[in-house]
């Protein structure tokens, strides 16, 4: 009876783990995906060539985590002078 008993706490707290894995990967990709379309509404709002934006804001859509870093730490200040 214990031997069961120790058999349905651990498939309990597996299951639990699994649901707050899925609940935390979908946050972490909800984040992702707004701090995304920021920085594209943000690289659109900027005066340019059009084609330039476009294809900036293709790569950071792209690049995911890597291009938004990328776009926040580096290129947030330049962007301006490469799209003109």
């Amino acid at each position: 009876m214990l031997y069961y008993t120790k058999i349905y706490i651990f498939a309990y707290r597996n299951l639990l783990t699994k649901h707050f894995l899925t609940m935390l990967s979908t946050i972490i990709w909800l984040i992702g995906l707004i701090l995304a379309i920021k920085a594209a509404l943000e690289i659109w709002k900027l005066n340019g060539d059009t084609f330039k934006k476009i294809v900036f804001v293709v790569l950071v859509l792209i690049c995911s985590w890597v291009g938004l870093a990328v776009y926040y730490l580096f290129a947030r200040d330049k962007m301006a002078q490469w799209v003109k």
